[in-house]
């Protein structure tokens, strides 16, 4: 039985969609739609957007409301169905209602689950396991090159999870406070992931919902998406990182909405929302400190894995406060003892000491040691640390531009 077939059989899984799937159908584009404005843009992008040879389109909506939505919601949300039923598609464009979701399990991360679910059922009707499921927002725009930089990154490695590079649109900001916040969160984004590469963490990626794809097969075997409100994308993208099933595409551009919202716990548009309403600092970050403590903990490896009384006394008293709260001796005890090889060592050391504990330890040494560092100058010196020793500037937007270089992979 194949991995799809066995996800679907476990799950219980039922169709909601009727229509047959496209000839030659190499992509799936899934968009989670909740009280959503600005949907049309994202289908025109896509429908613009240049498809490789035998590599036909279809997208998914899923809107959905819960239980005890408001009113105003589900009516905006029925509007969109009514917009959808009526709407001239250049791609089969389907939908899904899901309305009167239990709160439990109301968001984004169900809904995307929904239409990834339905998705993979589809390429399984087309015997096109290996078929492409490409996460989006209801508020995303692509370029034109989106499918074909997807198709010819597949086409160069296998790596079954790919997250795709970003940028917000700071164009359609209004007002300075507005450019200041989506500037400051993006940066903020920006330099976490790069902070945990100059400490060495190998797993660093981008985790949004609107940038990332992964294929069928590979999306059924470890166990589909999570049920999550919000976040869902981060714990996602780990299960596939911690496998060595990740890679980057940054040969295109995904551009979310620097718009602010209300409507998920977390992520750009609260995040947004938060700081123009005065309920968040985005000036503020994680302190570099704890990336150079970090730094210099995943430097001790290869002695952890020789000497069979290392101790972490010649590191930070922050550090060896940290491993002492996660009781990382048992944790080392158990890595060595499973492990024959150095290379082992080191994957199984990753997966216990993952992203998610990658987080933990440096809200633990800012919350404990270190506080928090002013975002500009914290991002200005990682970048003398990365690149550029010469670097020396602290307007946001040039700093900004400088890590979007870098991660492209233009360089400094």
């Amino acid at each position: 039985m194949s991995s799809i077939k066995d996800y679907l059989r476990k799950t219980n899984f039922k169709p909601r969609l009727s229509a047959d799937p496209v000839d030659h159908l190499k992509f799936i584009v899934v968009i989670p739609c909740h009280d959503e404005p600005d949907l049309e843009a994202t289908l025109q992008s896509l429908e613009l957007a240049a498809r490789p040879y035998h590599g036909a389109v279809e997208i998914i909506v899923v809107i959905n409301d819960a239980i005890h939505q408001q009113p105003e919601v589900i009516i905006r949300n029925k509007q969109t169905v009514e917009y959808l039923e009526t709407r001239k598609n250049e791609v089969p464009v389907h939908f899904i209602y899901e309305t009167g979701i239990l709160s439990k399990k109301a968001g984004v991360g169900y809904a995307r689950k929904i239409g990834m679910d339905e998705g993979i059922y589809r390429f399984d009707l087309m015997g096109t396991t290996d078929g492409i499921l490409c996460s989006m927002d209801a508020d995303t725009i692509v370029e034109a090159n989106y499918f074909t930089a997807i198709a010819e990154a597949y086409a160069q490695n296998n790596r079954s999870c790919k997250t795709i590079y970003f940028e917000h649109d700071l164009a359609l900001t209004i007002g300075s406070a507005h450019l200041q916040a989506i500037t400051h969160y993006e940066l903020h984004l920006r330099y976490y992931i790069n902070a945990l590469r100059f400490a060495g963490f190998p797993h660093a990626y981008q985790t949004l919902g609107s940038a990332f794809c992964v294929q069928a097969n590979a999306y059924a075997a470890l166990g589909g998406m999570p049920q999550r409100q919000a976040g869902e994308d981060f714990y996602f993208i780990h299960k596939f990182s911690i496998n060595d099933q990740v890679s980057e595409i940054n040969s295109t551009t995904v551009k979310p909405s620097s718009r602010r919202s209300h409507r998920v716990p977390f992520g750009t548009g609260r995040a947004v929302e938060q700081a123009l309403s005065h309920k968040s600092e985005l000036t503020l970050t994680y302190p570099l400190k704890a990336f150079e403590d970090l730094k210099r903990l995943l430097s001790e490896l290869p002695s952890m894995y020789q000497d069979e009384y290392w101790s972490p006394r010649s590191l930070n008293e922050s550090t060896q406060a940290f491993l002492t709260s996660i009781e990382f001796d048992r944790i080392l005890k158990e890595l060595k003892s499973n492990t024959s090889i150095f290379k082992s060592f080191v994957k199984r050391f990753f997966q216990n000491i993952d992203a998610f504990m990658m987080m933990k330890y440096v809200h633990f040494l800012r919350d404990n040691y270190y506080g928090t560092d002013d975002l500009v100058k914290a991002s200005e010196r990682l970048l003398n640390l990365l690149k550029n020793p010469s670097f020396n500037d602290f307007d946001p937007l040039i700093i900004l531009d400088e890590y979007r270089r870098l991660d492209r992979g233009d360089g400094l």
